[in-house]
């Protein structure tokens, strides 16, 4: 769909009202999970989605009917990965959140299904990325195989999947030396779905195009990418996706932590922070916080309760493409 995320989200509310008014309990259960779904996918306040994920699961755990099952098992795969990023890891080790059980629970007793299999993936390689947890990564980034052999309708969660996909494609072309060109080449078709889906909704994916070009250019070691990781930041806020405006930051703040352009770097890496917050995934906050000390000192992490202004932050990326123009 052309539309943005958000209207996908109010029109599955509608949906579930439509259901809940004609007494169709598929119907009404369908599209709210659906609306709970895209909603974590626009990046709406984790707060909001745990609860509605938790008032659906708590709903649907008393039904008796199969399709229900089914629902359920997807929307545990969900809430468990919301209460990690707000939370921690640490939480997915339990059986149960307030009742709720844990992705690792309710994998056991699952049947094999090819729709539970890749939704696993897309949520433990979007947590594996978030927390930089490499292995974990490595072994998930396959989504867009996964899609391609079972024949999957794409839908928002899966082209999620398919940018962290490309995100992690490429983080990894950097970190791994010899698997370089393999983890390029896996980056490069990420990112060739993501560009053709902005050229039918540049609202939803122009800023998931513009980082993964940056982050193919930084890979490539072209500085050209500066202006992508800009420009990206810039889209997200614009779009209001708060979790992508996050992680945009988060990658260029690595990008000119690499230059050696410090203050920039450490400016884009506490709006990153600032961004992770604004969106509940208070445990991500916490590991880009860790790195800020690590890299930059406590009086520099200090400064994160300092508002900050994109326009502040970006000054001085033109200073560094005019010089690359006077060296060039």
């Amino acid at each position: 769909s052309s539309d943005p995320l958000q209207s996908i989200v109010d029109a599955h509310l509608r949906g579930q009202k439509a259901g809940q008014q004609s007494g169709d309990e598929v119907l009404s259960n369908l599209n709210w999970h659906l609306s709970i779904v895209v909603s974590h996918v626009a990046g709406y306040e984790l707060n909001n989605v745990a609860k509605e994920s938790t008032a659906y699961i708590r709903e649907v755990q008393g039904l008796e009917n199969q399709l229900f099952a089914g629902f359920m098992i997807f929307s545990v795969l969900l809430h468990s990965t919301v209460v990690a990023l707000k939370e921690g890891l640490h939480l997915l080790e339990l059986d149960h959140i307030e009742n709720i059980p844990t992705e690792r629970v309710v994998l056991a007793k699952a049947p094999p299904n090819p729709m539970i299999e890749l939704q696993t993936k897309i949520y433990r390689l979007s947590r594996a990325f978030l927390f930089r947890q490499f292995d974990e990564v490595s072994v998930n980034a396959d989504i867009s195989d996964n899609i391609a052999k079972y024949k999957h309708q794409l839908n928002p969660l899966y082209l999620q999947g398919v940018l962290f996909e490309g995100l992690a494609s490429f983080y990894l072309a950097r970190d791994r030396p010899n698997e370089r060109l393999k983890w390029i080449t896996k980056g490069d078709s990420a990112l060739a779905r993501i560009r053709g889906l902005s050229e039918h909704s540049s609202w939803n994916w122009k800023n998931k195009t513009l980082l993964l070009e940056a982050e193919r250019m930084y890979t490539l070691r072209d500085d050209g990418a500066a202006l992508f990781y800009e420009k990206a930041i810039q889209s997200a806020h614009e779009q209001k996706f708060i979790h992508e405006e996050g992680i945009a930051s988060e990658l260029a703040g690595i990008f000119y932590c690499e230059k050696g352009l410090h203050q920039k770097s450490s400016q884009l890496l506490l709006h990153s922070a600032r961004s992770y917050k604004k969106w509940g995934a208070l445990a991500v906050a916490r590991r880009v916080e860790g790195f800020i000390e690590k890299q930059y000192g406590l009086d520099v992490l200090q400064m994160l309760g300092d508002d900050d202004a994109l326009e502040c932050i970006f000054e001085t990326s033109e200073s560094m493409s005019n010089k690359r123009q006077v060296n060039g």
